[in-house]
């Protein structure tokens, strides 16, 4: 990858790390603020699937500026399995909810 390519991709690596990390941790907070809400395990785990994806662009974003191959791979592998992983959180709090839901309507 030819330098200006380099550099234009960490800029929008940057770009996205701040704007996961806006949107994020708000979420976050909220779902550790308010944890009686039927929502707070979604904002939670939506929060930090946010943070973590920051994390991740940050590190791929510090390997190609440092031209390191070690960092951008870590933070692809680590986004995802995190990515995975909390898609798989999701996909169990979704389901809960739907079985709490017809088990409402059938009492």
């Amino acid at each position: 990858m030819d330098d200006v390519t380099a550099r234009l991709v960490v800029g929008l690596l940057v770009v996205v790390v701040v704007f996961t990390l806006i949107r994020g941790l708000p979420r976050l907070g909220r779902g550790l603020r308010e944890p009686t809400r039927p929502e707070a395990p979604f904002w939670l785990v939506r929060g930090i699937r946010d943070v973590v994806v920051a994390v991740a662009c940050a590190c791929i974003a510090a390997g190609l500026a440092m031209d390191s191959r070690a960092a951008w791979v870590f933070g692809l592998v680590f986004l995802g399995e995190e990515l995975y992983e909390t898609g798989v959180i999701l996909l169990i709090l979704h389901l809960r909810e739907r079985l709490r839901s017809r088990a409402a309507s059938h009492a």
